[in-house]
């Protein structure tokens, strides 16, 4: 488990600095980096999933986001779900399919994670 933990906290890292280096119009490694430690649990669910999801890495977003919930019992959890369904459902078929995913995976996700969550 804590191996997984590590690649979320270096992907959020590594999302983080190109981030920064966005705000800041910076190609260099010099600019300052958004320090994980000061984001909320919240923030960085969302950046990995939002990475996740730029990507096309449907089914690892979903995964990540199965595996928050079951070990998060935050108000906030049901909202991050909802936000990542709703950003699959804005997908068209072809980009869904570009990351082995579908309409109806959406669809069972929708119901597996509200039983999860309940």
């Amino acid at each position: 488990m804590e191996r997984k933990n590590d690649l979320l906290i270096d992907m959020a890292e590594d999302l983080g600095r190109s981030l920064m280096r966005l705000i800041v119009d910076d190609d260099s490694d010099d600019s300052e980096t958004i320090v994980v430690e000061n984001l909320t649990d919240k923030d960085r669910i969302l950046i990995i999933l939002r990475k996740l999801i730029s990507e096309k890495r449907y089914s690892e977003g979903e995964d990540v986001l199965f595996q928050f919930a079951e070990e998060n019992q935050h108000s906030y959890v049901e909202s991050v779900g909802e936000w990542f369904y709703r950003e699959l459902s804005l997908k068209s078929e072809d980009e869904l399919t570009e990351g082995n995913f579908s309409v109806q995976e959406i669809e069972q996700g929708i119901k597996d994670f509200n039983k999860l969550i309940k």
